[in-house]
């Protein structure tokens, strides 16, 4: 992230947008988690949530030192990790994983770098935005090996994206 970053700052002179994906193996373990809550193994389940939660609060930690940024961020990646626990816990139960519920639980890796990075760009005294590519990426319906319908996306996007421009 530090590279990244350090790339944006060399271009501030024009607008960019970042796209993230997940840190380093993290979509496989969500992935993995997926399938172990298919299982019905609950404590596996909580402890790799635990650990990847851990392990994206040691990361915001790392890059972004001060207490007054980390708070909300601290806060929100709490919020989707419990999210993550319910919706995990539910698979536990059913011991049925979709296609769909496999890809909302894959995406808590891409939500979580781009989060994160937001707050260091942010820290570094870069102004940034947020925003979640589920906002304006439309896919057809089939989960896992999903297809951007790109007419529709550019529309969403010029809608959704665009005016964040604007503002910076």
């Amino acid at each position: 992230m530090r590279r990244v970053a350090s790339i944006v700052q060399k271009s501030l002179n024009r607008q960019v947008l970042v796209v993230l994906s997940a840190c380093a193996k993290v979509t496989n373990t969500l992935l993995d988690l997926a399938k172990t809550a298919e299982s019905g193994n609950t404590a596996e389940v909580r402890l790799t949530i635990e650990s990847l939660r851990n392990r994206h609060w040691q990361l915001a930690k790392e890059l972004i030192g001060d207490t007054h940024r980390l708070s909300p961020l601290e806060e929100r990646l709490n919020q989707w990790f419990h999210r993550l626990g319910t919706f995990s816990n539910a698979i536990t139960v059913t011991k049925e994983l979709t296609p769909r519920a496999k890809d909302y639980i894959a995406s808590f890796g891409e939500r979580c770098s781009s989060l994160i990075f937001n707050g260091y760009l942010q820290s570094l005294g870069i102004p940034s935005a947020l925003i979640d590519s589920r906002r304006f990426l439309i896919t057809d319906a089939s989960f896992t090996v999903a297809v951007p319908l790109l007419d529709r996306s550019q529309t969403k996007m010029e809608s959704e994206v665009l005016p964040l421009f604007s503002r910076h």
